[in-house]
């Protein structure tokens, strides 16, 4: 009896045996556990060794839902928390769970829910999108502003803040530290104060007219002119020179919309079409075909003809020009990935700029950001597709990152 049951066999099967009096050559092996066979690891006719696992047996009455966050998610998070989330295969379906663990080890970012699963429609390998309900987000009253408000360089976070008691709206550039995000907006740590107005759209096109004037911006936050200040105001002779909407629209209305010559567009969205291919090498890490395309990239836009742009807006052009080559050529002469990739960063930088001021000639490009890349400061790419692919970390974390921004021309 004790061997047959090292065998697994059950008292009832052993009883069986013994009451029948006969030898048993054949017996089923029963599973310990109920559930649904997921794994089977023998067939008909073949030999097993002690230990050897037979088949995969899984309860699926009570499911794991395994969650991925973003780190910067990681502040809202806690154990405890309410998730509803849904599942593609079950649309207009919501469920909903508790996050029971937080993998402190093996994956920072995993996040498991566990729930009821009464009627087994939750199946395993199925994709769920999650919205987590934080009692630590409930019980804060922190300062936000949107992230449509904020420009981004390096570690830098840069907002436009209105002046008051001005005739005509006038808004001065302020470096501020954030916090952790909230959907679409950022927790303020310093550099705001409750009741200050700040510039939520347009904000881009503020800085570029400060870049134009000398004064602080995102890329020269010293200036220009050794007598700009931190502030964003610049002061001449004859006073104050602020940084107004009417400058700013003087110059996007000339070099964002139809004045901008449709040859100069074209001949950009070549230079565009190259960049995909830079950044494809960026995505695959391979620093010598990164090199390569950075080179045919800057070719291209040797292409771009600045004759065909007048005034301000050609002399928008050769500063932004400057600095995508600068950047170009930190990455033409590297065969450094990681420092490629900072180049790169730079890069998007400028080459967002140039794309929001210009535009392109048939095209939609889709913004991408990812809050991990070059050493957690957060970096963008263009794309010509939806899907992440992330070129910071390839084949390391593919699928890192959002859509910040989809332009369409």
């Amino acid at each position: 009896r004790n061997k047959l049951k090292l065998w697994d066999l059950t008292d009832a099967q052993i009883d069986a045996i013994e009451n029948s009096g006969q030898t048993q050559s054949y017996f089923d092996v029963l599973s310990p556990m109920e559930g649904t066979v997921t794994q089977r690891n023998v067939s008909l006719g073949d030999y097993v060794k002690e230990g050897s696992a037979l088949f995969e047996v899984i309860d699926l009455t009570r499911v794991w839902i395994m969650f991925e966050a973003y780190e910067s998610d990681l502040p809202w998070i806690k154990l405890g928390d309410r998730v509803n989330f849904t599942v593609q295969s079950l649309p207009g379906k919501t469920f909903s769970g508790s996050i029971r663990f937080i993998d402190p080890l093996i994956d920072p970012k995993t996040r498991v829910v566990e729930v009821q699963n009464p009627g087994q429609e939750l199946k395993p390998e199925m994709f769920a999108n999650g919205v987590v309900i934080s009692t630590i987000a409930g019980n804060k009253k922190d300062l936000m502003v949107p992230k449509t408000a904020v420009l981004w360089t390096g570690k830098r976070a840069v907002v436009y803040v209105k002046i008051a008691d001005q005739e005509e709206p006038t808004f001065k550039y302020r470096e501020i530290v954030l916090g952790p995000t909230a959907g679409d907006f950022y927790v303020v740590n310093k550099g705001l104060k409750e009741g200050e107005e700040i510039a939520t759209n347009g904000v881009f096109k503020i800085d570029a007219a400060a870049q134009l004037a000398g004064k602080p911006s995102m890329m020269n936050p010293v200036g220009e002119n050794p007598s700009t200040n931190r502030e964003g105001m610049m002061t001449t002779a004859e006073g104050t020179q602020n940084v107004s909407d009417a400058v700013h629209q003087e110059v996007f209305e000339s070099s964002g919309k139809s004045q901008i010559d449709p040859q100069f567009k074209q001949q950009l969205s070549t230079a565009y079409k190259a960049y995909l291919k830079m950044n494809n090498a960026f995505f695959k890490s391979d620093p010598e075909a990164v090199a390569k395309q950075a080179e045919m990239v800057s070719t291209m836009l040797k292409k771009v003809n600045m004759e065909l742009l007048q005034g301000k807006i050609h002399m928008l052009w050769m500063d932004q020009l400057k600095q995508l080559n600068s950047s170009l050529d930190d990455i033409r002469n590297s065969k450094d990935i990681e420092f490629q990739r900072k180049a790169f960063a730079a890069f998007n930088l400028a080459f967002y700029k140039s794309i929001k001021n210009f535009g392109l000639h048939g095209v939609t490009t889709y913004y991408q950001y990812c809050p991990m890349a070059i050493g957690q400061t957060g970096a963008y790419w263009f794309s010509d597709i939806k899907e992440i692919k992330n070129p910071y970390f390839g084949d390391k974390m593919p699928g890192c990152g959002e859509t910040s921004e989809i332009l369409n021309y």
